[in-house]
């Protein structure tokens, strides 16, 4: 049984929402911090407790050693397979044409999406998908995810074990991608060629988000 939860999810996600009056519901003491476009955590909320799990879900935030160490596991729930670590799995994943999408359930160590996989949820990409149809179908599969692996942990003692132990035919990628890649990522050169941009486009576009061409050291937008 789960007696304490720190969660970490994230602003202006219905699922994060969701994720939180769940765990309200079936565990006795839930701390809740959601990530929004500060990326700071009030310590006083968290001040000298101990957890038995802390669970990130779409999460800002990187989890600082101590912090990691007052749970008894840290796990993390990253919108990509393990290919892509970091940021911007979805972006790439589009721009390579890859056939398949996912995510990964990890436990969170020092660095960023390294700790053990304990779950891989994987399934196929459209021939029409873009970004914010991937990024739709992947976190509700995560959701999804989410409250069956919460709610076994809560029902069967040595569910966390099992996780463990269980083989994973998944690695993580050598390569780790940060918001500076995915920004260089973002931009249309002038030598690419009608493809590549159409595909940079339909890899990039999404809200707010714009790819973007240089010129005179400016940034110009695709509006």
């Amino acid at each position: 049984m789960i007696n304490s939860v720190l969660f970490f999810g994230r602003t202006d996600c219905k699922y994060s929402s969701k994720i939180k009056s769940f765990l309200k519901k079936k565990i006795k003491r839930v701390d809740v911090i959601i990530s929004g476009d500060e990326e700071k955590i009030d310590k006083k909320k968290i001040l000298n407790k101990k957890y038995d799990f802390i669970f990130c879900f779409r999460s800002k935030f990187i989890l600082k050693k101590g912090l990691i160490k007052r749970s008894n596991f840290a796990i993390n729930f990253h919108p990509s397979l393990p290919k892509y670590r970091g940021v911007g799995g979805v972006n790439y994943a589009i721009y390579n044409n890859d056939k398949f999408f996912g995510y990964t359930v990890h436990i969170i160590n020092e660095k960023i999406d390294n700790g053990k996989i304990l779950y891989v949820g994987k399934f196929r990409i459209n021939k029409n998908e873009n970004v914010s149809s991937l990024l739709k179908k992947t976190h509700k599969k995560m959701y999804n995810m989410f409250i069956e692996i919460v709610n076994k942990l809560h029902k069967k003692e040595n569910f966390m074990n099992y996780l463990i132990k269980k083989k994973i035919k998944y690695k993580w990628s050598k390569n780790y991608n940060n918001l500076k890649s995915l920004e260089k990522f973002y931009e249309i050169k002038k030598n690419d060629n009608k493809n590549s941009i159409i595909k940079k486009i339909r890899s990039t576009l999404i809200g707010r988000h714009k790819p973007y061409v240089k010129l005179h050291k400016k940034k110009f937008y695709l509006v």
